[in-house]
């Protein structure tokens, strides 16, 4: 199946995709394709190949992951058990995916060595100390060779870093708190990681978004 020519279809395929699941869960999964372009990324991961979705949220990006390729093996994992019984219901009939409630920390000490590592909007997350330690736990995680997609919101403009603020503190319904990085600081982490970092500027609606491709050397 091939969801990258539209990116229509790939909100429509999600909005049909959570129609068994409550009300406001749909809304939430069908709202991620509005303010963020996932076929721009899908069309960036190997079509083949294990691949580790962490901080997964409903699973719409592993969810379209497994959906563009029956070669692709995805796992998804979060924190909250909401969330991956819904990516569960919404990927029941897809072979190649699957879901589980753990701590990303868990995850990433305990995983055989996936081919690909992502982070979609979780790591603005996680408290500084803990991005940093997550970065070399997945660099260790990786084979040589491995590939680390890590979309998160940028810190400039100024009004689009509120705006990023505001969105998420809607959707956690209080203090988001967030943390966000600069370009040049996430740069600098991953490089020093040891990954071979480029820099993609993904811009949608009022969000700033970045994608770090980092490739282990």
């Amino acid at each position: 199946m091939n969801l990258v020519d539209s990116h229509l279809s790939t909100s429509l395929l999600i909005w049909r995709r959570y129609a068994p699941c409550a009300p406001g869960i749909r809304l939430f999964a069908w709202a991620r394709t509005l303010v963020f372009r996932f076929d721009r990324v899908l069309a960036l991961v190997p079509r083949q190949g294990r691949i580790v979705d962490v901080g997964c949220g409903t699973g719409v990006f592993a969810t379209l992951l497994a959906l563009e390729s029956a070669k692709r093996e995805v796992r998804g994992y979060d924190l909250s058990h909401t969330v991956i019984l819904a990516a569960q219901e919404a990927s029941r009939d897809v072979g190649n995916v699957s879901f589980s409630t753990a701590d990303i920390a868990t995850v990433v000490a305990t995983e055989p060595p996936p081919s690909v590592v992502t982070a979609i909007d979780l790591f603005h997350h996680l408290p500084p100390a803990q991005q940093v330690t997550m970065i070399a736990a997945i660099y260790r995680l990786l084979p040589t060779g491995g590939l680390f997609l890590l979309k998160d919101l940028e810190s400039t403009p100024r009004w689009k870093r509120w705006a990023n603020w505001w969105h998420d503190a809607l959707v956690a319904r209080g203090n988001p708190h967030i943390y966000v990085r600069s370009r040049r600081d996430y740069a600098e982490l991953l490089t020093a990681a040891g990954f071979t970092v480029e820099t993609i500027p993904l811009p949608q609606a009022y969000l700033a978004h970045v994608l770090y491709l980092c490739r282990k050397a």
